[in-house]
């Protein structure tokens, strides 16, 4: 019992190990649009209102590039009766070899 359980965590080590690393990652891409002035621009006047829950995602688009995606949702959006402040979305491309971003 004990043998095959060591055979089969080695297999699954061999296994691991064989897996080509993943080539379509952007490390840091997030603070690379952080510290871009264009994202700054957009994002601080939505941090500072204080009306805004904000989210962030990060899409590794495989060709070198990620696209960093801020998302600022009203807090009063699920209150009774609903504000009328619509959410916003600012965006911004990042070079992973470069290290930059760019802002559409």
């Amino acid at each position: 019992m004990l043998r095959k359980l060591v055979l089969t965590l080695v297999c699954l080590t061999l296994v691991v190990l064989s897996l080509p690393a993943r080539s379509d990652s952007c490390p840091g891409a997030f603070q690379i649009a952080e510290n871009t002035q264009c994202v700054q621009d957009q994002v601080q006047p939505l941090r500072s209102s204080g009306i805004y829950n904000e989210h962030h995602s990060v899409t590794v688009n495989g060709n070198g590039t990620a696209t960093v995606t801020y998302t600022f949702d009203p807090k009063c959006l699920n209150s009774n009766p609903p504000c009328g402040l619509a959410s916003r979305i600012v965006t911004a491309t990042v070079d992973c070899a470069a290290g930059t971003a760019t802002c559409p």
